[in-house]
């Protein structure tokens, strides 16, 4: 679960600490985690990810992983709404549901806090924006790999300019006008999301249908 690559370990506990997020105890796993073949499949496919050396693969196959368990929370779509209970709305303006990518993975991930006690800060590298916003961005990496096969920068020529220029001021506040290391934390959260989701299902407290 905790993988290997160049960021061995939990980085849900390097982005938590001081937060008071408790250390994860393998022996509590061991005694509560339902006896679901899911649960397996996923910590295979989270270790792999972990071991992606390339960031932006790294950060597909996190995201991927997410928006498969969201398919399996909800499989009847539910309204996305923000913490006062108002409509979230998607590039189009209409208001989102757990149908679409960004809806069930931010539904997913707030759940997945909210039972594990942490606060949604933790998922939030760039200073102004909000977890619906953070998964935004996840949201278009995963695109850009999907479609282009890695996140390209400037001046690569690519067919979604938008969105790399969406994805590359992101990166660039994150990462204190450092792309390359905005890219890195980027990466980090949504693995660090991945994990929040893994923890509430292995300890027993997110059930799935």
């Amino acid at each position: 679960m905790l993988g290997e690559g160049p960021y061995p370990g939990s980085t849900l506990d390097r982005l938590a600490d001081g937060r008071g997020v408790p250390a994860l105890d393998p022996a509590a796993v061991w005694r509560t985690a339902p006896a679901d073949p899911r649960l397996a499949l996923w910590l295979s496919l989270y270790r792999g990810a972990a071991a992606e050396r390339a960031w932006d693969a790294r950060l597909f196959r996190y995201f991927a992983l997410l928006e498969a368990i969201a398919g399996v929370a909800y499989p009847q779509p539910i309204a996305v709404v923000d913490s006062a209970g108002a409509p979230l709305l998607g590039v189009t303006g209409t208001p989102v549901t757990t149908a679409a990518a960004r809806g069930g993975v931010c539904m997913l991930l707030r759940r997945s806090l909210r039972a594990l006690d942490v606060d949604e800060a933790v998922l939030c590298v760039h200073p102004h924006h909000t977890l619906w916003e953070e998964v935004g961005v996840w949201l278009d990496v995963r695109n850009a790999v999907a479609h282009e096969g890695a996140c390209r920068p400037a001046p690569i020529v690519t067919r979604r300019p938008a969105t790399r220029d969406r994805i590359a001021a992101a990166f660039e506040v994150a990462g204190r006008g450092d792309v390359d290391e905005g890219c890195r934390q980027y990466a980090d959260s949504c693995g660090a999301g991945a994990e929040v989701v893994l923890r509430a299902v292995a300890l027993g407290r997110l059930a799935l249908p």
